[in-house]
This record gives structure tokens, sequence and C-alpha cells, in this order.
């Protein structure tokens, strides 16, 4: 390994491309925009893929590294240059305003400024600087996964978004995938069929906007977590997507039951006697949560406030759903499932909103 210079610290600058475990879904305003970013305690930049509307359909080019020596986009940008949807896809578009509703990004570049030469060691190459070692860069290969999945659990709180490869990978089929056929008659061959038919699951989701997409990164460097009645909401609409129904309406009731659970714990000093032993003796279930405890009498203003505003068929719609899954192992439909997933969803919005 050589040292940058044994002589003169200089600046570094880390250029990274990143290829996301599972796509984000941005409006268009935030399409060629960077964010302040923090990996493995090494503050940075994150920029998102341009626009290139150049055609008959715009598509997503890597972003702007004019103020960079020609040899970053020859060696680290090599593979979009073989994938034209390497950066990303645009979802929506108006053709009349030139203007991306939403695009799906798939890679994302980082450059982190400030590093001393002395914190960086090279390999040996023969026809110039070999590939860069050293603690920021060590950190950053150990670091960049966790803090995607950290990312993930954010994107997913906040947007409703899956941010999963498997749903991904279920987005766009096609019938007969992998199959051709031709016919030989005498010598004479045909050209081969391939598969023609494409079906494209279109999800309803807010993609992320500049604001959002600068909160997510901003608690993700503070190191905070979603709570965990977000988490269980979001792995419910992943698993809703995926078509296991039954998981996704399991998860949606836990979420439920955590998070009244959890509300009425936080205010048990101003219940009544009877109430705070049910807390206590954790004799509550998620039944008593949603039928019994919002017709208690003398409750305190603040809690009955909340708990007047749970949707009008929590009981139909997530209670009994989940009773006919985990008691009677009844299977349930995509529209049962949904709707308690997002009976599950309004609720811990309701009860435990996230900060602004």
């Amino acid at each position: 390994m050589k040292d940058a210079s044994p002589e003169t610290a200089r600046d570094i600058e880390l250029v990274a491309v990143y290829d996301l475990p599972a796509s984000l879904t941005f409006a268009g305003e935030c399409l060629g925009s960077s964010v302040p970013v923090c990996i493995a305690g090494i503050g940075g930049k994150v920029y998102l893929p341009l626009l290139h509307a150049a055609g008959d359909y715009p598509s997503l080019v890597h972003p702007s590294l004019d103020d960079l020596p020609g040899h970053v986009e020859t060696l680290l940008l090599r593979r979009g240059e073989r994938d034209h949807w390497f950066w990303g896809t645009v979802r929506s578009w108006n053709s009349v305003s030139q203007e991306v509703n939403r695009a799906e990004v798939s890679v994302l570049l980082f450059r982190f400024e400030g590093l001393s030469s002395r914190e960086i060691q090279y390999g040996d190459y023969l026809h110039g600087r070999g590939y860069p070692t050293g603690n920021p860069v060590d950190q950053i290969f150990q670091e960049i996964d966790s803090w995607f999945e950290a990312l993930r659990l954010w994107v997913r709180a906040l947007t409703a978004q899956h941010v999963d490869q498997q749903v991904d990978a279920k987005s766009i089929t096609v019938t007969a995938q992998g199959l051709e056929v031709l016919t030989v008659e005498g010598n004479t061959v045909s050209l081969p069929r391939t598969p023609s038919s494409v079906t494209v699951r279109v999800m309803d989701f807010d993609p992320l906007d500049l604001k959002t997409w600068r909160r997510a990164l901003n608690l993700v460097s503070q190191g905070a977590t979603p709570p965990i009645e977000y988490s269980l909401v979001g792995s419910a609409r992943v698993e809703l997507r995926l078509g296991q129904h039954r998981r996704a309406v399991v998860d949606a009731a836990m979420a439920v039951e955590l998070v009244l659970t959890r509300f009425l714990n936080a205010n048990i000093s101003a219940l009544l006697p009877g109430l705070k032993t049910t807390l206590s003796g954790n004799e509550q279930t998620l039944g008593w949560l949603i039928k019994t405890m919002p017709k208690t009498k003398a409750l305190p203003a603040a809690t009955s406030s909340i708990l007047n505003q749970l949707p009008a068929d929590c009981e139909s719609g997530l209670l009994v759903t989940r009773n006919d899954v985990v008691h009677r192992n009844k299977d349930v439909t995509y529209v049962d499932a949904s709707r308690a997933v997002e009976i599950a969803a309004s609720v811990v919005k309701l009860v435990n909103p996230l900060p602004i």
C-alpha cells in the first residue's frame, strides 16, 4: 500500500456511487438536488440523478460532475453508460408541461469533502493511483448498508413507500418471461417469438418531496429510529404487496395494540384505579382496547378525544379480521387485509404522530 503523501497532508474528496438495495420514489422537484448526509460519522452530500428530457420519453442520468476530472465519470459511472435504466426510471411524466411527477431512483451519488490525505492509502497500480483504503473508506464500506436500512425504515414511516426489493421485482411482470418459440418446416426456420405481455402494478403512495427527503436523511444522521408501531405498519404494507395477506393483518393488529397500550400507559396517572389495575396487570387485549376502552366513562379529556377519533370500522375492519386469521385460521382477501392495514396506519398516525 502507498500513502497519498508521506510529507504534507492535503484535502481529499471521496466520491461514491451506491446501487440501492431497493429503489426510492421521488417527486420531480427532487431530481438533481443535493442534501447533506452523514455516514459513519463522515459528513458529505448525497446527490440525486438529473432528468434527461431528450427524445419521446425522459430518462435519468448521473448528477453533474463538471467540477471533477473527467476520469471520475469514466471510472465510477461506467455501468450507467451500458444500462439505460441504471440511475432509475421516470414513472409519471407530463408531456405538456415537460415535468416529472414521480421518478424511481435506483442509484445515489455521494461526495465527502475535507478528508486528510494522511487518512488514505492506495493499492499498488502500475498505471496510476490504485484503489483507496484507510479508515474513512473502510468505514463507509462497513456502514453504508446499515445506513440504508435505517433510511428505509424512515421512508416507510414518512411516505408509506414499500422500499423493498421483492416488491420492486413484482411491480413489473412479463407473462412467460424467458420463453422463446420458433417453428421449423423442412429447412425453413422462423424468427423466434418472445414474450410480449407486460403487466405493470401501479402502487399508491406518496413520493419523497425535498422537505421529507431532507427530514429522513437528518433523522438517520441523528441515529433516530421510527417508533416500532410505524415499522410494523411498514412491514404490513410490504407483506400486503407481496400477497402475504395474513401476515399483513397480524402485523397491522400488533401495531394498533402496541400504540394504544403505550398511549394509555403514558397517561396512566390520570386513569381510574380499575383501569390502572387492568393496564399494570397486562390484562388488556386488542379487543378490550378497541371495544371497551373508548366507551369507558370518566376518562381524561385528552385520552377520550383521541379514542373517539378511532376509525368507525376499527372493530369490524381490524379486530374481526385479526381474530379470523389468528384464532380461526381463516384466509383473508386482499380487500380485507388492505383495509386492516389502512386502519392500523391511521390509528398509529392519530395516537403517536411523528414530529414535524
